[in-house]
């Protein structure tokens, strides 16, 4: 389990989040703009900006006396085994920074002073010290042959190191009276040392081991302090037996911008006094009434103090994993003893989480949160798209139901002009049939009469009256012989002079014929100056659509030209009647077919424009249609953006929630 363990089941939960991004094609990459320009989020760099604000390390500050135990404590409490090595000598005498190793093995970086700084160290020392620095810095020449000039630089040098058995060389204090130990021979030298350690658990933890109080080589305050008041959470650990002068100087010198919310203080090695380590803590938690512990707001009850034993966890975490406990280990390990009473790991994570950790989390939420936020962006975007589309189809859907209501009214009117002219104009043309059949009747009689006037006429002019009168005389007094005289006289004479009649009106029926072809017929159907009876204008005229020809046009057609009828009046002078009668019932006929076709023709034309309205209609009701399954795709497109909005808008909102709920667990 990992110190940071809260941040890092909150990472797990956010991170189930961002595995739902990746999966679902449909999110990303997704394009948007800023200030500064476009912008894409891409699966990379949603990665990226995940993973960087999920990894950037969480700072702890450690800090203490030496010989308090911390590279026990710092085992225990972070590998449960002994990765740290442990020295007689105090290790930390520098600054200590202890970090994931990226390679697969474990190492430490040793970084020296550069020229500049080291003169700037050199001139903040009190003589004493500065004298005892000198002494150090023979011996290590004296005795190893390391001089300034193998580790100081214009240019800070690092040195890396495999072996983490040899950081006593580089961060302990100096065995000055043991000649033998290479223990802090370059300790002089070196500015802070980084340790990386190959563990997952340091994937977002930096470690920072202060320099120990009582340590004289502990000559870089300042960085000291930056690095506490920088840090996430501060474990300060203090000795079984409580605090002391020391601790309050360290707390006055280096704590003053880190107050009880980010401390947690250890009182540590409590195996050494099972029974009485108690009253020491009551002792320390008493501390906070004292004038000079109020001032820098040290013990009041808002500290947060953790009695514990690194050697009896470490121990303990090294037995239920399964490794090998050496002799030593086995002497020191207490059975039933509670080592972690007040549980320091979740109190230091719950510090982490408290100061640094809940405030990462709607950052990286907000990476999440953003997927989201655009993508309803984008689909309100293409919803408000689809609107407009839809506004502009319903207005060309408006406008084509217009052009089919016309174009509908329009065959409507023709169909109904079609029909008043079949309806209409079959009168007229069967009137004028029937006038034509009564004027030949009427001609009929007058001919007639005309004949037996002619007859009698030419009878009081010659043979012919003799031949009634004796006809008369025979007939009264003779009837049967003068009936038969006058049967053969009449039936020679009459037959011839009806044949002549006959063959010299003959002509003039047939120019009548003519006439009434060409002069007449032609005139009204087939006019000079309009080939079609159709476009004649004097037809036509005044005719508009949907009214019905007028049948007077019609009617006049006989009737004008009474004049040509009359002339045959005038020449006939004899009962022709089988063949006046047939050429006259004829030219009816004619002339009822002949405006027959010339209704059909204009009746045609009216199935051909009726065509052209139905194609018309046809194409209008196609691109109806058309524009309704656009219509109905983009309804169905915005159904469904509508869903998938309503379905990202309930995951940025359980994200939200669930956000808020980790940020205060």
């Amino acid at each position: 389990m990992s110190i940071n363990a809260k941040f890092e089941d909150a990472i797990v939960k956010l991170d189930a989040v961002r595995q739902n991004i990746l999966k679902d094609e449909s999110l990303l990459p997704i394009a948007f703009r800023t200030s500064s320009g476009e912008e894409t989020i891409s699966d990379d760099s949603l990665n990226e900006n995940f993973e960087s604000l999920s990894n950037e390390p969480f700072t702890i500050a450690i800090c203490g006396e030496v010989k308090a135990g911390k590279s026990t404590l710092l085992n225990a409490i972070l590998f449960g085994d002994d990765v740290l090595p442990t020295f007689d000598t105090p290790l930390t005498a520098k600054l200590t920074f202890i970090k994931k190793s990226e390679k697969p093995y474990n190492y430490f970086r040793v970084n020296f002073y550069n020229t500049e700084e080291w003169e700037t160290v050199r001139a903040s020392l009190e003589p004493s010290a500065l004298a005892d620095l000198n002494k150090k810095m023979q011996i290590a020449m004296e005795r190893f042959g390391i001089s300034k000039a193998n580790c100081v630089e214009k240019i800070s040098i690092s040195r890396e190191v495999n072996d983490l058995q040899e950081l006593d060389q580089y961060v302990s204090a100096m065995k000055v009276e043991d000649e033998s130990s290479k223990a802090g021979c370059y300790t002089a030298y070196v500015k802070n040392v980084e340790i990386f350690i190959n563990d997952e658990r340091l994937h977002n933890l930096q470690i920072v081991d202060t320099p120990g109080l009582n340590d004289p080589n502990a000559i870089n305050s300042h960085e000291t302090t930056r690095w506490i008041n920088n840090a996430h959470a501060i474990v300060y650990i203090v000795a079984v037996q409580g605090f002391n002068q020391p601790d309050l100087q360290f707390f006055e010198q280096f704590m003053n911008g880190r107050g009880p919310k980010f401390r947690v203080i250890v009182q540590n090695k409590i195996d050494t006094e099972p029974d009485h380590y108690q009253e020491s803590l009551a002792y320390m938690k008493g501390l906070g009434t004292k004038l000079e512990y109020r001032k820098i707001d040290l013990f009041s009850n808002k500290e947060t103090i953790c009695s514990y034993s690194g050697k009896q966890a470490l121990l303990a975490k090294k037995q239920k994993a399964g490794i090998p406990l050496t002799e030593d280990d086995e002497y020191y390990l207490l059975e039933n003893f509670d080592y972690d009473p007040d549980n320091l790991e979740l109190t230091i994570g719950n510090k982490l989480f408290a100061n640094e950790g809940a405030g990462r989390i709607p950052a990286i939420s907000g990476v999440l949160q953003q997927v989201y936020s655009l993508n309803i962006k984008k689909i309100e975007s293409e919803m408000d798209e689809n609107d407009l589309m839809q506004e502009e189809l319903q207005k060309d859907l408006s406008e084509i139901e217009k052009d089919l209501e016309k174009v509908q009214d329009i065959r409507i009117g023709f169909n109904n002009n079609k029909k008043q002219i079949q309806e209409h104009l079959g009168e007229v043309i069967n009137g004028v049939r029937s006038k034509v059949d009564h004027r030949v009747n009427d001609l009929f009689k007058s001919l007639n009469k005309k004949f037996e006037d002619k007859i009698g006429a030419l009878m009081r002019e010659g043979n012919f009256k003799t031949v009634l009168g004796r006809f008369s005389s025979y007939w009264e007094e003779q009837f049967n012989d003068a009936d038969f005289q006058m049967t053969d006289f009449l039936n020679s004479h009459i037959k011839k002079f009806m044949g002549e009649i006959k063959d010299s009106c003959s002509s003039v029926i047939e120019n009548l014929k003519v006439v009434l072809q060409k002069k007449v017929i032609e005139s009204f159907f087939y006019s000079e100056d309009n080939s079609s009876w159709i476009e004649n204008s004097r037809i036509l005229d005044g005719l508009k659509y949907g009214e019905v020809m007028p049948s007077n046009a019609f009617t006049n057609l006989f009737y004008k030209n009474s004049r040509l009828t009359d002339e045959i009046i005038g020449v006939v002078s004899k009962d022709v009647s089988e063949f006046f009668d047939k050429r006259y019932r004829g030219l009816g006929l004619a002339c009822q077919e002949t405006m027959k076709n010339r209704l059909n023709a204009y009746l045609g034309y009216i199935n051909e424009k009726l065509d052209v309205i139905e194609k018309k209609l046809e194409n209008a009701k196609t691109k109806q249609n058309d524009k309704k399954n656009e219509l109905l795709k983009i309804a169905e497109s915005s159904t469904s953006l509508k869903m998938r909005r309503d379905e990202l808008e309930k995951k940025l909102s359980e994200l939200r929630v669930m956000t808020k709920e980790l940020e205060i667990c």
